[in-house]
């Protein structure tokens, strides 16, 4: 009997608590997002005062929000399988009130990678975009675009390139209405000063690249920061002697807006640059990598970057390193003020955050690294997001 009671007090508690529980905290909505693949992801949100939610995120063809198809033609072709891109409007109460879908097929995939607000009517988000010219359509925000390269967003030159690649900077106000698209490439500058060309049967065609993985943030004056994965004249597809390439160019709307040099005694391998522009692109102001090394073999990978601003517009930038070298005990941050950061030789994966001034001068920098185990294997470290307080304190 004592045991019985026991157990019916034992229930009768759990249950106030759990009542409890639910009366304290409860879900307003929630909305399914999948499909049969793997690529249904958020990768940001932004949120207006009004608590609407704007949402950049990825999916395949037959993803649904809340049971509902979000591609609205029937996907055909190879590239059935594609990632796209999602950039949609979430009301307070879960309502998808507007969406806008980039897609295209022939395999090509359109990569999400940073939304952010623009003042306190807009929002920008960043998409990396790889297309083809023929045997393709094009679903550019809602809007069917047929196969040709002369109906891209960006009119490409029939000498620049067998593909549309570019990095798309679009600015929207909350009712969906693009404010400002902008798109971003990059290309190599050899030994000469001349621009690189990859292709050999075309020796007058200037490939141009996409920003790789950018990430940005807009400071007060409307200059926009981007930090983005650099591999520089180590690309493996750079069939030229080691140093040949020793410059970079950056392109916004097929204009020239500013190069940066890549000396031959540093070597950055899919490190962060980060990099400033002028209101609306129209300059490169400036440019910094965040890790500089010497070495004559690469001996890390960044696999993923983040960058913000805090009120004052300083840059904080964080990064995740891999593959270090066993014997490695210090990176550089700047070549230029000599900052190192000393790492143990077991390291194999860091993960930095900066603080940059508003001109990209380091500041300072702490990391989290991992610790092997003496079984095998490691432990896993990362950071992902940074917010700040009134004093702009982290």
């Amino acid at each position: 009997m004592k045991r019985i009671l026991s157990f019916l007090l034992l229930l009768a508690a759990t249950m106030f608590s759990t009542s409890l529980h639910a009366q304290s905290g409860h879900f307003d909505w929630a909305k399914g997002y999948g499909s049969n693949q793997d690529f249904c992801k958020i990768k940001g949100s932004v949120a207006d005062t009004e608590g609407n939610l704007y949402i950049l995120g990825s999916f395949t063809n037959d993803a649904t929000w809340d049971g509902e198809r979000l591609l609205p033609i029937t996907p055909y072709g190879p590239g059935y399988n594609t990632i796209n891109t999602l950039i949609a409007k979430i009301s307070p109460s879960g309502e998808m009130l507007w969406k806008k879908v980039i897609h295209a097929n022939n395999g090509q995939s359109t990569f999400p990678y940073d939304i952010k607000m623009v003042g306190d009517t807009a929002f920008a988000c960043m998409v990396e975009l790889a297309m083809p010219r023929t045997s393709n359509y094009l679903y550019y925000l809602d809007t069917l675009i047929p196969a040709g390269y002369h109906d891209y967003p960006i009119h490409m030159e029939s000498a620049t390139t067998t593909s549309a690649c570019f990095t798309a900077f679009i600015a929207f106000d909350f009712s969906g209405n693009v404010e400002e698209q902008h798109f971003l490439q990059v290309s190599y500058i050899d030994t000469t000063g001349h621009d690189f060309v990859f292709n050999p049967n075309k020796p007058e065609a200037i490939d141009k690249d996409f920003l790789h993985k950018a990430t940005f943030d807009i400071d007060a004056n409307g200059n926009i920061y981007i930090s983005r994965h650099a591999s520089d004249h180590r690309d493996s597809r750079i069939s030229v002697p080691e140093g040949s390439a020793i410059g970079l160019k950056f392109w916004v709307d097929n204009q020239c807006v500013g190069s940066v040099d890549v000396s031959n005694d540093t070597h950055p391998v899919w490190v962060t640059q980060l990099l400033k522009f002028s209101p609306h692109f129209s300059t490169l102001l400036d440019s910094r990598y965040v890790i500089q090394d010497n070495a004559d073999i690469p001996h890390y990978i960044n696999l993923s970057t983040y960058t913000k601003l805090d009120k004052d517009n300083n840059v904080y930038h964080m990064c995740l390193l891999q593959k270090l070298r066993e014997n490695e005990d210090t990176l550089v941050i700047d070549s230029l003020r000599n900052m190192t950061m000393p790492i143990s030789c077991f390291a194999q994966n860091v993960s930095l955050l900066v603080k940059y001034s508003p001109n990209l001068t380091p500041l300072w920098h702490v990391y989290l690294r991992d610790s092997l185990l003496p079984y095998g294997g490691g432990s896993f470290t990362n950071f992902y997001d940074i917010e700040f307080d009134d004093d702009s304190s982290l």
